[in-house]
């Protein structure tokens, strides 16, 4: 909004307008490049939950003409049969609209809660940026005149939108973590960038060293970039104890967790997994754990989601013998562990 009212104000109201609508061409284009260019009808295919999508439909059309049945009737069919491009893109903005309508259970500060904490976005983007990231950013604020243009037109234009974000996103009350605020991340590096005008050797270098020491910290998480928190936080190993969630676990470990069993001759485990896939497809022979074993462990090796650690009454009172795919803890507790 910022960008677009300067935008107005220099240019001119016509110029405003081409730009506004080549920007959502453009951008719309580029969502429907990654959806591979699909075209069909919006409720067309195998679409899980049918009848409960459709009532959407009618909800809608009900809100946009009240009473009117043949409305109701048009929007249906037109959903059922008429093809429109990137379908799963407007389904998916469909079910966040539908996650926020009611409490979303999520992971934050050691406790599973609907409540929302207005400091827990601004504590998973501390947490999930590497250090030399925010001392850059840290460094910038700092030298904040000395590293903008003579103009500073660029401080508006990037810490106003930043700050909006950052604002809204600390209402929100579902605690999905960082991927909320990935749109400042580019407007912060191009802040950033200022720093490169900065006289001195000693403050060139040490800009140098931190964007390597980020780029450096990137390449060690490959290849568990999801689960990547700095190591101020604990890495994933203690953060998982704050926040979870989609700053952590996807269900992205299964193949990790086949290598481990084929390293330490594992047949089978008892698994607890956080996921839609079926783990016995990446090769994971596995056994559900039934109830009285989440109760009481019996001496076999567990691996558990760290989305469902709490299911394990147990899994704080014995020492985890593996961390894998940055998502999956393993209990050998054949020998009953270690108790912590």
């Amino acid at each position: 909004p910022i960008f677009f009212a300067i935008l107005w104000k220099e240019k001119g109201f016509l110029f405003f307008l081409k730009a506004t609508a080549l920007l959502a061409v453009g951008s719309f284009l580029v969502v429907w490049v990654v959806y591979f260019f699909e075209f069909k009808p919006l409720l067309g295919g195998a679409v899980p939950r049918l009848e409960e999508k459709m009532g959407y439909i009618a909800a809608i059309s009900d809100f946009l003409f009240p009473g009117k049945a043949g409305a109701r009737e048009f929007f249906q069919n037109a959903a059922l049969h008429w093809p429109i491009p990137a379908p799963s893109y407007f389904l998916g903005l469909a079910g966040i609209v539908r996650s926020h309508q009611s409490p979303y259970l999520h992971f934050a500060f050691g406790e599973w809660t609907t409540k929302p904490h207005w400091y827990y976005y601004f504590f998973s983007f501390a947490v999930k940026m590497t250090l030399p990231f925010l001392l850059l950013l840290f460094w910038r604020v700092i030298f904040f005149f000395k590293a903008s243009s003579a103009s500073q037109k660029e401080n508006p234009v990037i810490l106003l939108p930043t700050a909006v974000i950052f604002i809204l996103i600390s209402f929100d009350s579902t605690g999905v973590g960082v991927r909320y605020l990935f749109p400042v991340i580019p407007l912060l590096c191009v802040w950033m960038g200022g720093l490169a005008q900065l006289a001195g050797i000693f403050l060139k270098n040490g800009i140098l060293v931190l964007a390597a020491m980020h780029c450096l910290s990137s390449a060690l998480s490959f290849p568990y970039y999801l689960s990547y928190f700095n190591a101020a936080a604990g890495g994933t190993r203690g953060a998982y104890r704050y926040v979870r969630g989609s700053d952590l676990d996807w269900g992205q470990g299964l193949k990790s967790l086949r290598r481990y069993m084929e390293r330490n001759h594992i047949d089978s485990i008892g698994l607890e997994y956080f996921g839609t896939a079926d783990p016995s497809f990446y090769g994971v022979r596995f056994e559900e754990i039934p109830p009285e074993e989440k109760k009481s462990p019996a001496k076999k090796i567990y691996a558990v989601s760290l989305s469902y650690l709490e299911h394990m009454q147990w899994a704080y009172q014995f020492k985890p013998t593996a961390l894998v795919g940055g998502s999956i803890l393993i209990y050998d507790l054949r020998e009953r562990g270690v108790s912590l």
